[in-house]
């Protein structure tokens, strides 16, 4: 699709949105531009991938890609489209909040099947003819049942397979199984999450077509702009694998008294106490009686706030479904929970997140953290977020049980985010402790130790990696990484874009006695990986460029404002207190015009950077390696 096409789809489906949703602008830049690369790639690609960090707006980008979709005729009154998601809590947000509400209009229909009989009434929602495009929001679960009693063999009108929190997609070979059977012909099977996988990857043969890191999210405002973490140390003497499966109540008891003690740090700091509000706190405990016992504890140690601390997991003899959401609704509380921690849990005005129990895998990891970064929708000036009268908000993680000063860097969190982990044990790391059975009670001596405080972004705990090395190359400086650095998963991931021409020249894959080849593909790979980061701090710099150009309209918006003020008023006094405002617009004018010179500057010392890593990235490619029976 040539650039000018492109352009007006995606101008077409913007005005769509605006209408539906009543606003002047209805997608962010990043989302905008995840759109235009979906729909382009459309034309080439039937599976896709495609990252936004949690908050970020997965779901508006994919309402509209079906807009473009339609405009372009991919799809048509009377087809089918299936909607995946992992939990049932999330397929009635799917069906009730903004994707139904931009996608319930005609030519589409939104249905969540509910009540007895799923699998026949899916079977009758996707053989029968309607004149609407029919989006079936169900879940994993329900299409594996589908695909045992009735396989896939007539579905010609289903068109389109959305994944949604796609990481979860591939845990488990029945899902696996059911979503490749559905990869054939011209359907398109769209993935989308924050923690893209080495499985996803592989399995729908497809990089993510568009990713945008959490931490430059932050730094636009689109998330939360900072995060106050708080690691501690918590000795337990049991092994890892004891850590979640057991109940011990001192442990418990602990994290409650810790927990109230940095909600008064945090609520104090504002300049009230909990008596008054408690700050919106999400606990992720161990297991299920681990947290009925701190939930108990939190009511002894609270006793003027029973009804604003909350429970919520599957064992529990009412709704956890409704109990989150009486959560969300309320401006204040505390929710202690197992495994309602991970996807699906969107509350935008949550300000502080308690991780009380072990978790193993990085994308564990950024899934739960992400539950934070939401960016607030209230005016509270109590909310943490919101950060009081002078605005200075932020967002806090409580990390009980050591995880943040492993994972809490920026190259593993942007590595998690495109997808180079493999997705290994995060689903039991998500669900927390035992789903079934009883768990045991032990006693063991807990020991829990605060550690130093530290931010994001800001004095954030360094890479664990090892320091980059300087390499000069004919008078070009670049940074090479160390290859200990990359491990395997990644130097493929980063050698994706050249795979072709290794083919071509029998580089892969290696034969694992030939070390040479290996050294040669980590160079590479680690090559690749320095050119995307130039890509993206090209990206990165331009965007502050377009940031910056909107602040100076603005502020030219608010310079004429200001002359016409001036020129009705008769008051000397007012004049002179306008003078002085126009004074401070020019210098601030100028300011601008130094930043923005700046970052052109950059951007030049960059692309010179990427030229020459280029060079010698092809000259690499063009060394006489050596085949098989051939000497070097």
């Amino acid at each position: 699709m040539s650039e000018a096409p492109l352009d007006a789809l995606v101008q077409q489906v913007k005005t769509t949105l605006s209408e539906l949703l009543n606003t002047p602008e209805p997608l962010y830049d990043i989302q905008e531009k995840a759109l235009r690369k979906l729909l382009e790639e459309t034309t080439t690609k039937n599976h896709l991938v495609f990252q936004l960090p949690t908050g970020a707006g997965k779901t508006r980008v994919v309402s509209a890609y079906l807009w473009g979709l339609y405009y372009v005729e991919r799809i048509a009154p009377g087809d089918k489209v299936i909607f995946l998601t992992p939990r049932v809590i999330i397929k009635k947000q799917v069906a009730s909040k903004e994707f139904g509400q931009i996608l319930n209009k005609p030519p589409f229909e939104v249905l969540e099947l509910v009540g007895d009989g799923l699998t026949g009434k899916l079977r009758d929602e996707l053989v029968s003819p309607r004149r609407t495009i029919s989006i079936i929001v169900a879940t994993p679960h329900l299409l594996n049942q589908f695909h045992d009693k009735y396989g896939i063999g007539d579905l010609d009108r289903l068109k389109a397979v959305l994944l949604d929190e796609g990481h979860f997609m591939y845990w488990g070979p029945e899902t696996s199984r059911t979503i490749l059977d559905l990869t054939g012909g011209n359907r398109v099977i769209l993935a989308f999450t924050a923690t893209p996988t080495e499985e996803l990857i592989s399995g729908l043969d497809c990089p993510p077509v568009y990713y945008y890191y959490s931490q430059r999210a932050m730094s636009r405002g689109i998330l939360t702009p900072m995060v106050k973490v708080r690691p501690y140390d918590m000795l337990v003497d049991l092994s890892q694998d004891e850590f979640n499966n057991v109940f011990i109540k001192e442990r418990a008891r602990k994290i409650a008294a810790e927990v109230v003690k940095i909600l008064q740090e945090e609520s104090g700091a504002l300049g009230y106490s909990l008596q008054e509000r408690i700050p919106k706190t999400l606990v992720a405990a161990a297991n299920v009686r681990e947290a009925e016992e701190i939930h108990r504890r939190l009511n002894e140690l609270l006793p003027d706030k029973p009804k604003v601390i909350m429970l919520a997991h599957y064992k529990t003899d009412y709704s956890s479904s409704d109990e989150v959401d009486r959560f969300k609704e309320s401006d204040e509380g505390i929710l202690v929970t197992v495994n309602m921690a991970d996807v699906g849990f969107d509350d935008r005005n949550l300000e502080v997140l308690v991780i009380a129990r072990r978790i193993r895998t990085p994308v564990a990891y950024v899934q739960i953290r992400g539950r934070v970064l939401r960016r607030h929708d209230t005016n509270d000036a109590r909310n943490l977020k919101v950060g009081g009268e002078m605005g200075s908000g932020h967002a806090v993680l409580v990390d009980l049980v050591g995880l943040a000063t492993k994972n809490e860097d920026e190259q593993t969190i942007k590595e998690v985010e495109l997808g180079i982990y493999s997705s290994e044990g995060a689903f039991s790391d998500l669900a927390g402790g035992p789903s079934g059975g009883t768990i045991a009670e032990v006693e063991a001596s807990v020991d829990i130790k605060e550690r130093k405080v530290f931010t994001v972004p800001g004095n954030h705990i360094e890479s664990s990696s090892p320091e980059a090395t300087m390499e000069e190359q004919e008078g070009n400086q670049y940074h090479m990484p160390s290859l200990k650095a990359l491990k395997w998963p990644s130097v493929k991931f980063h050698l994706t874009p050249l795979l072709p021409r290794l083919n071509a020249l029998g580089l892969f894959p290696p034969d694992s006695t030939a070390h040479a080849e290996i050294i040669l593909l980590t160079f590479l790979a680690a090559i690749e990986r320095e050119i995307r980061g130039c890509d993206e701090c090209i990206e990165e710099a331009e965007e502050m460029t377009d940031d910056l150009r909107k602040e100076q309209e603005s502020m030219r918006s608010q310079e004429a404002l200001y002359r016409a003020q001036m020129g009705q008023t008769a008051s000397d006094s007012e004049k002179e207190s306008i003078r002085g405002i126009l004074c401070s617009l020019a210098s601030n004018e100028e300011q601008f015009k130094s930043r923005e010179e700046i970052l052109q500057r950059d951007i030049e010392k960059i692309k010179k950077e990427r030229t020459a890593l280029v060079e010698n990235r092809e000259r690499l490619l063009t060394l006489p390696w050596r085949k098989e029976g051939e000497e070097t």
